[in-house]
């Protein structure tokens, strides 16, 4: 089974995907692939200063992140701008991780997408799992990070909210509580999809 993981930012997803993995499961982070396209010698890179200005651009010719991202969510025709550079890029990289696990039989494989249901990319999974949390936690972790209000505010406007994430989704992973609650969430999950050969092991 393949799985799309996705969820509100500040949510979580990164934890819930390196908890998968260290369970064993094969993950892919769609976040990781776009800062290696955009990092020092990213195929991306020449296309962002083309499109928004060799400013955006550092001297070691990586893609100026910080930058760049103060200008595209504050203007939604740059983010839809940026988003024609960077998602097809990104998911020809998570498709081919796909097909190698499909043809390989791989039981269960996570590939990790925060707009995953905002670019219509459920259709490549067998189901979605969206992890979620509370306002009040969002908002304190995305301020954890040292973000302003405005920049929470505008990120979160960016996406679909929690709730219609956590709704469309087959799955869900609530991220209120600890580490060993989200694992112990996990671990539900993989008992429950992961194949069984009739004898009541795995």
């Amino acid at each position: 089974m393949i799985l799309g993981l996705t969820g509100g930012i500040g949510c979580g997803k990164s934890r819930a995907v390196s908890l998968m993995a260290e369970r064993g499961v094969p993950t892919i982070c769609s976040d990781a692939i776009s800062r290696r396209l955009t990092g020092v010698g990213g195929v991306a890179c020449p296309r962002v200063a083309e499109t928004f200005g060799k400013e955006f651009v550092g001297s070691d010719g990586a893609v100026c992140r910080p930058a760049l991202a103060t200008l595209v969510f504050s203007d939604p025709e740059k983010r839809a701008q940026l988003n024609a550079i960077i998602h097809p890029l990104v998911r020809a990289e998570w498709q081919e991780f796909i097909r190698l696990h499909r043809e390989a039989g791989t039981p269960v494989a996570v590939v990790d997408i925060p707009l995953l249901f905002e670019t219509g990319a459920e259709l490549f999974f067998d189901a979605v799992v969206s992890v979620g949390a509370c306002a009040d936690t969002q908002r304190q972790r995305l301020e954890q990070r040292g973000w302003t209000p405005e920049q929470i505010a505008s990120r979160i406007a960016s996406q679909w909210s929690v709730a219609r994430k956590c709704q469309s989704a087959r799955f869900v992973l609530w991220n209120d509580g600890s580490i060993g609650s989200l694992m112990a969430q996990i671990e539900r999950l993989l008992e429950f999809i992961l194949p069984h050969d009739g004898s009541g092991s795995k």
